[in-house]
């Protein structure tokens, strides 16, 4: 019947009123050796029952993908004297009534109503032209190409596309994500020493300890007091230790994989980047739609009948790159690093960080991360505990003060953790009263300490040393705040503090820049799909143009069919050079990890050192002020000469400042670096959503450092210019090919005019959202779509 599908997996009948009213008759050639089914009882030759052998013959016989194809036929008139049917007679083909010949849109419609969505129907023959079998195949075969039957399940397999890759980066984001919160965890434990370390000062008993001291105990007691404290600085974290090992194991496996898999990628990219003709459940290529001007059977050589085949692109069905599978969340297509990962946090980690996150450091985090990357953040179900100290300024120069005949600024020299330029500064001035302390502070420890939490700032823990009651000499704030067995090195501190840092963060920034190029060939298949299906209305329309009509009205005899096929042939360029693109992008993923690599190779020892040598302590050394002194509880001499003055001295750790100061959350940032990308696909200007904030490295960096990291992302960025240059081009071919192809079939998908549907954003949006619910990470925003959609996108 008219409605039936043509190309339904099971083998097409028409009705033979003329040879044996009602009785189906199979025409369809099935697998090989199998005995081809024939009607006994037909005995006229316009039943067109003859038994066709396997076609086509000219092909190798490793070619085997399509040695049993065969071609089937429907009829649309059960009434009709005479078989096959005429296009003419049958209604569903007659643009008006009373027309004689068939519309070509309409037997187009016929065609690609049974492809699928990414096919491009071929229809061999028009409303006014026709073809016989062997040209139908040449058509077919011509205008595409063929492939081996090992080629074909190549191109269909996991290997032959990105998945594995993608699957084996999330190893590595997760671990260093994992890694990030294991940071926070311990940059919290270090700000919640803030209060105890207040409270170990103020304690009485402790200032009665230092008081009952002799001076050569003192510097051992102090420390005592503040031994809990101190000790969780220099305590190893397990945690981030086992992070980084499982981060090691992941880029190992992750280099693993590409060594393995890309070549079979890009291999892939490369052998099934081309159109060859789709066979149906029955090994049907070719099906016979009507015939147009005689009831000669297709087979016989004069006949002229319009036949269909879909020509499909093997890329576009592998499973990271098909669409026809939007409904199966469990395809390597819906791999998603990004929402994997914080699955993972979410379901592996949050409970063993549960409240280890200090809210207002978290939120320090997390601010510095939306200024630097934009609303890209997404936060995991770690819970965090209330804020824990009351966030300060960070420490700054204090001003030069110098009492009258003190020496301003006293250097201490010979400390055995080598910090030989570090100086005691003096926190009043004038002539030194006697009672000092208590004329500043009213002999206020409280006061005192205070005073010291404004030296230290907001992240570094304030050691008081000495008391109103309790004062030290100057010898033993240099013992207290320089003891090698508590600070670290000014050796170690320069590297957490430069190099250490600029290893992880640049490693980061590195490792977001190839998740995003992992992102962006995504983003690029759907520019592929939407060509391939923008394509097939462009077809649509040529087919009935009066350009096709010149083509052939001007060809000589015999040449009708290879013009024809010639003027089809043309715009396969357009296909030709998103297949193209395609190998651009893998060629850049490529490229990007060989990067990443090395620096991951140049760094690795630096995260390890970094991880073992920067938990420790370290002196506060700002403008290398490292010890303030604060008043002198009696005389008036200066404090290198008096054993009566009060100390304040600073342990710090630049663990606080790499989540505060130098934040850079690896998903984040890889979906910041690809928002430009995905900005042109959607034509939408994200630069005008956000001002400025995204790409501004934070830190020092280094000139030219920012142009160098961008370098992949900018090449992508100009690929996809010229990919979508041609999309437009193919699109002011035909200026109605769109809504022509979206009236062909109500399965198929309004596109926009550069080729772009943003229906495939849409489905695919809502598959991974099923799929990963709260933790998807949207590859694009919706507001960046609602945008697009209203700037002319469907």
């Amino acid at each position: 019947t008219p409605s039936a599908s043509l190309l339904s997996g099971v083998a097409m009948t028409r009705a033979a009123p003329s040879c044996a009213p009602l009785q189906l008759v199979c025409i369809l050639v099935l697998l090989q050796n199998i005995d081809h089914q024939t009607n006994a009882q037909c005995t006229s030759d316009t039943c067109c029952t003859k038994t066709l052998g396997t076609f086509p013959s000219f092909l190798s016989p490793e070619q085997q993908v399509y040695s049993n194809a065969g071609f089937s036929v429907s009829s649309y008139v059960e009434d009709l004297p005479t078989d096959p049917v005429l296009c003419g007679d049958v209604p569903a083909f007659l643009a008006e009534t009373g027309d004689t010949l068939a519309s070509t849109p309409l037997l187009f419609d016929e065609c690609a109503k049974n492809c699928q969505e990414t096919d491009i129907p071929i229809l061999a023959g028009t409303g006014f032209f026709g073809f016989n079998l062997d040209e139908s195949i040449d058509v077919c075969f011509g205008s595409s190409g063929t492939m081996d039957k090992t080629t074909e399940d190549f191109c269909k397999s996991d290997d032959a596309t990105i998945c594995p890759i993608a699957e084996a980066s999330e190893g590595v984001v997760s671990s260093m994500t994992q890694f990030d919160y294991g940071t926070l965890a311990k940059a919290s434990q270090l700000r919640e020493l803030v209060d105890q370390a207040r409270e170990q000062a103020l304690d009485p008993d402790n200032a009665r300890a230092i008081q009952l001291s002799t001076a050569s105990q003192t510097p051992g007691v102090i420390l005592d007091i503040y031994a809990d404290i101190l000790d969780v600085f220099g305590k190893d974290d397990d945690f981030q230790a086992e992070q980084l090992a499982s981060l090691r194991s992941a880029f190992d496996s992750l280099k693993s994989t590409i060594d393995e898999k890309f070549d079979l990628f890009k291999e892939a990219l490369d052998d099934c980047n081309k159109a060859v003709p789709r066979m149906d459940a029955n090994l049907n290529i070719i099906h016979d739609v009507c015939s147009q001007k005689s009831t000669t059977c297709i087979e016989d050589d004069e006949a002229a009948h319009v036949s269909c085949c879909c020509v499909y692109n093997p890329i576009s069905q592998m499973p990271g790159l098909s669409v026809s599978g939007m409904s199966d969340s469990t395809s390597c297509t819906f791999f998603d690093i990004c929402s994997e990962t914080l699955e993972k946090i979410n379901e592996d980690v949050a409970e063993e960080l549960d409240s280890q996150i200090d809210d207002s450091l978290y939120q320090d985090f997390k601010s510095k991360v939306e200024e630097e990357y934009g609303d890209y953040f997404q936060e995991t179900k770690i819970k965090h505990r209330p804020v824990a100290v009351t966030p300060r300024p960070p420490a700054a120069e204090f001003p030069s003060k110098q009492p009258t005949g003190c020496d301003a600024s006293i250097r201490f020299s010979g400390t055995e953790t080598g910090y030989t330029t570090a100086r005691m500064i003096y926190d009043f001035e004038g002539v030194i009263q006697d009672n000092h302390c208590t004329d500043r502070f009213g002999n206020s420890n409280a006061q005192m300490y205070t005073r010291c939490e404004e030296f230290c700032g907001g992240d570094a823990v304030p050691l008081l040393v000495g008391t109103g009651g309790s004062p030290v000499t100057l010898d033993v704030a240099k013992d207290v705040c320089f003891d090698p067995s508590v600070v670290g090195t000014a050796a170690d501190e320069a590297f957490c503090r430069g190099t250490g840092q600029k290893a992880l963060r640049d490693l980061k920034e590195k490792l977001a820049e190839f998740v995003s190029l992992v992102m962006i060939f995504r983003t690029g298949k759907l520019l592929f799909l939407g060509v391939l299906a923008q394509y097939s209305g462009v077809i649509r329309e040529k087919a009935d143009s009066q350009e096709l009509r010149d083509v052939i009205q001007n060809a000589n005899a015999g040449e009708e069919k290879t013009e024809y096929i010639a003027f089809f042939r043309a715009y396969f360029a357009f296909v030709e050079d998103q297949e193209e693109f395609l190998t651009q992008l893998a060629g850049l993923v490529k490229l990007t990890f060989t990067e990443l690599e090395t620096q991951f190779a140049d760094t690795y020892n630096d995260l390890v050192r970094y991880t073992q040598d920067c938990s420790q302590a370290f002196p506060r050394t700002e403008a290398d002020q490292s010890v303030l002194a604060l008043c002198a509880t009696q005389g008036t001499q200066c404090a290198d000469e008096s054993e009566s003055y009060v100390f304040c001295c600073c342990a710090s750790n630049p663990t606080i400042s790499v989540v505060t100061e130098n934040a850079v959350d690896t998903c984040s940032a890889a979906k910041s670096k690809a928002a430009d990308v995905y900005a042109e696909v959607v034509n939408y200007d994200e630069s005008a959503r956000r001002e400025g904030g995204r790409g501004q490295r934070g830190g020092d960096v280094e000139e030219g450092a920012e142009e160098e990291d961008g370098k992949r992302l900018t090449e992508a960025e100009t690929a996809f210019d010229k990919a979508l240059g041609s999309a437009r081009r193919l699109s002011q071919l035909s200026p109605s090919a769109s809504a022509s192809a979206s009236a062909a079939s109500s399965s198929r998908r309004t596109r926009r005019s550069d080729g772009i549907a943003l229906s495939y954003f849409h489905a695919y949006e809502g598959v991974m959202a099923g799929k990963y619910g709260d933790n998807f990470v949207r590859p694009v925003t919706n507001a960046e779509l609602r945008e697009a959609s209203l700037s002319g996108g469907s």
